[in-house]
Order: C-alpha cells, then sequence, then structure tokens
C-alpha cells in the first residue's frame, strides 16, 4: 500500500507531505491542491512503467515547477509504499530537460477515472490486445470490453448488494447499478470485427438515457472488479490474470458524484468504501457531502472496514501561498474528527439564511 507522497516544488506545493491511507478522500474548495495530488501520483506511476511522467495536456516542466519555489529547485515527487514489513519507494526528480527515476516499490495494478469521463455514446472503443495495461479508460471509455473481459469474477461476500443473489459481476454490477437507477436492466455487447463496443439500457441506446448511468458506470465497475476473487473456470487470457492477480491494486477517481442524485451519490461511497475493506487502495477527489457520507455509513455499519483504514484530506490554500492539508478522521460510529470552517458547511450557512425573517 502506498503510505504517502511527498511533493516539491510542484504546482501549489512547496514541500508537502500528504499521507495515504486504504481509503483517502481528497476534497477542498476549487484550485485548492486536489487534483495536483493526484497529477502527481500519476506522474509517479507513468515513471514506473518507463513512461514520460508530463501528462497530455497538462504541460511541461516549465508550466508545472512551483512559482512559489526558489527559482533553481527541481520538481522532487517520492511516494513511499509499505507491504508485509517492507517499504520501498518511487522518486522522480525533473528539470527542464531531464527526468531522474529510482523506483523500488512492488507491481500496482492501478487505474484512474477522471472527473471528464465519456458520457452516453452509441459507441466505445476497445481496448487493445497488446494493452500493456488492462484499464477501464481515464474517462471510463472501456467500461464495456472491460465488463465482457470480467463478467465472470467473484464479488466478496463484503461488497455484494444486499438485494442481489448472484455472486459474480454480471449480477453484482446490476445490484448497484440500480441504487442510481431504480430497475435498470443493462446490456453489454462488442463488435470484435470493428474494435467497437456499445451498452443498450432498458433495450435503449445509452444516448437516451441521460448522463449520470454513463458517467456512474465504469466506477461502479472498476470498484467492484478490482476488489474481486478470480471466476471459477479461470482465466483464459494471461493478461488478465496477471492484473487480476496482483496483490497491490490502486483505484483512483475523481468527482464520483458528477450527474448523479444525492442517493446514487450516497450509495457510490458505501461502494467505494467497502471496497477498500476488500483490498483496494482507493483515492478519492470529492466535492459531494452524500458521497462521504456513504464513507462514514460504510464505517459505521460493517465491522470489516475500520475507522483507522479511512482519511478526509481538506485543503485549503490562501493567495500567494502553497496549498496545506488537514487531515480529518472517521470515527468508529462514523463521525468526524473535526468540522473546518468551509468543509461541507454551506448546507447550514444556506438553512440559517433562508431561516432568517429579513432578506439581509
Amino acid at each position: 500500500m502506498l503510505d504517502y507522497i511527498n511533493i516539491k516544488s510542484f504546482k501549489s506545493f512547496i514541500d508537502s507531505t500528504i499521507s495515504l491511507n486504504k481509503l483517502t478522500i481528497l476534497t477542498g474548495l476549487n484550485n485548492s491542491g486536489k487534483s495536483s495530488i493526484i497529477q502527481a501520483i500519476r506522474m509517479c506511476l507513468l515513471c514506473k512503467d518507463n513512461l514520460s511522467p508530463y501528462i497530455l495536456g497538462h504541460g511541461d516542466f516549465s508550466e508545472l515547477k512551483s512559482k512559489l519555489s526558489s527559482l533553481h529547485s527541481k520538481i522532487d515527487i517520492s511516494l513511499k509504499e509499505s507491504n508485509n514489513n517492507s517499504s520501498g519507494v518511487l522518486n522522480i526528480k525533473l528539470e527542464e530537460d531531464t527526468t531522474l527515476c529510482d523506483c523500488n516499490i512492488e507491481p500496482i495494478s492501478y487505474d484512474y477515472i477522471s472527473a471528464d469521463r465519456h458520457g452516453p455514446s452509441v459507441i466505445l472503443p476497445t481496448m487493445n490486445n497488446d494493452i500493456s495495461n488492462i484499464t477501464i479508460g481515464s474517462k471510463g471509455e472501456y467500461f464495456v470490453d472491460y465488463f465482457l473481459k470480467f463478467e465472470n469474477v467473484i464479488i466478496p461476500e463484503l461488497i455484494r448488494h444486499e438485494n442481489s443473489i448472484g455472486n459474480t459481476l454480471k449480477h453484482q454490477v446490476s445490484y448497484w447499478m440500480s441504487e442510481i437507477s431504480p430497475g435498470v436492466d443493462l446490456n453489454f455487447e462488442v463488435n470484435k470485427n470493428h474494435d467497437i463496443s456499445h451498452l443498450e439500457v432498458n433495450t435503449f441506446r445509452a444516448t437516451n438515457t441521460g448522463f449520470g448511468i454513463s458517467y456512474s458506470l465504469p466506477i461502479v465497475l472498476s470498484a467492484l472488479t478490482m476488489s474481486s476473487m478470480p471466476p471459477l473456470d479461470e482465466f483464459k487470457n494471461s493478461k488478465l490474470k496477471k492484473w487480476h492477480s496482483c496483490p497491490n491494486k490502486l483505484l483512483i477517481i475523481e468527482n464520483p458524484e458528477a450527474h448523479l442524485h444525492p442517493k446514487g451519490q450516497t450509495a457510490l461511497g458505501k461502494l467505494i468504501a467497502l471496497a477498500s475493506a476488500c483490498g483496494v487502495q482507493v483515492i478519492i477527489e470529492t466535492h459531494s457531502d452524500h458521497f462521504v457520507d456513504g464513507v462514514r455509513l460504510a464505517v459505521k455499519q460493517y465491522n470489516a472496514l475500520s475507522a483507522q483504514d479511512c482519511s478526509i484530506h481538506y485543503l485549503t490554500r490562501e493567495k500567494g501561498m502553497q496549498s496545506v492539508s488537514e487531515v480529518i478522521k472517521i470515527s468508529e460510529d462514523g463521525k468526524l474528527s473535526s468540522w473546518p470552517i468551509g468543509f461541507f458547511d454551506q448546507t447550514s450557512i444556506n438553512l440559517s439564511k433562508l431561516a432568517k425573517r429579513d432578506k439581509k
């Protein structure tokens, strides 16, 4: 498991260490540093796979180096890992035209789902046969192909939906999606001859069903699949088997609440918390108190999920200053250790104003 990330001279961070838990939630106002933490982790993982750390569309060294740090400082990002009494570090140092990477951490099967997900579409792509890393896609674009590759994996009892009968991904995904769209009937199909896939919802094309289902499906599928046990008939594809059997799994998700009703946001929070309890390390960026409530309810209702395994980082940033993180813990009864000013307090502020007799 990744224990922490240390970030130096990167965007809004001069020198900060962010602790990482089995379930880590990043929240705070816009432009407070949440996405920068996720970007820094992704850059390290790219270097681990012998790829350039610079993510397409995010700029190069000159754009990423913190304007708050000294003129000649390097970008220095380190991930620390601990597993079975051993530890490892993945460190990258970046200069204008130089990248140095030192890595001795164990293999990780990871996936990243961005806030900019693939909306309802008639046609979706499929994964390449020679793809080096099995993925649902940063935009969730491979979710149909992903489902059909893993539909027979066994979902652990802890994360099975309380109303479900079957124990495979094929059964479980429909029950969990019913929390978002009651009675939803999903049909996944791949046309191998043309390398395309598509989803039908209640026999209708996806474009006639709104954004909520298409935005949440990749999250539900990845959380269930990464938590799962092998299928009874084993994997026929060696790459699938290798990816699925890796003991270290990491799932990074931005804004899981997008396009969802509060009930669905809470259900996703519960699902993600249970996936973490099943051994998947999860890092979430969210602006949703309903999602956080789902996590809190999971901690309170399921003994398998320890409060010590969940952390909330509330990030703030004053003008001209670096990002600062305050850690909020969740107790066994689901309560929070602190409630800083600005941390999901807008509902209380609004209700207080509405309760006043005057218009001010």
